[in-house]
């Protein structure tokens, strides 16, 4: 007898943690159920956002094209100014020299902008950089020399 007063208490309890059971299991049930629509409203932007992968590559080539003309172009006409003949002082007791036409025999070549490639206008972009650099530290020199 005492077996079936402890099965009938037993049944009792699992009626009562059985349905606290189904209650969780309803909660996370929708728990699950949002989380799957919106990994498919995530799915289906990622999804869009790949088929307009071509039009993005195609918009970042054009704007790395332009900015490295503009790069090339700057340096270029930078360069142009850049070569020019040095001017030489003038000796005491020399008379100057008339200034020469371009086309004058005897003239120096004029000078000619850097090639149109993109290595030959790094490479000129550097030159400058350089040629800013030194006179930058010239100044520099120069202010700590005067004070």
């Amino acid at each position: 007898m005492n077996a079936v007063i402890a099965a009938l208490s037993i049944s009792g309890k699992i009626d009562h943690y059985g349905a606290i059971a189904g209650l969780a299991a309803i909660v996370g049930l929708g728990v699950l159920s949002l989380l799957y629509f919106a990994q498919a409203r995530e799915v289906k932007r990622l999804r869009e956002w790949a088929g307009r992968a071509p039009e993005r590559d195609a918009d970042l080539q054009q704007r790395v094209v332009a900015q490295a003309q503009q790069r090339a172009t700057v340096p270029a006409a930078a360069a142009a100014v850049r070569q020019a003949p040095p001017v030489r002082p003038i000796q005491p007791g020399a008379a100057p020299q008339p200034a020469r036409a371009g086309g004058a025999p005897g003239a120096p070549a004029p000078a000619t902008p850097a090639a149109a490639t993109p290595a030959a206008a790094g490479a000129t972009a550097a030159a400058a950089a350089r040629e800013d650099l030194g006179d930058q530290q010239n100044r520099d020199r120069d202010d700590r020399q005067a004070s």
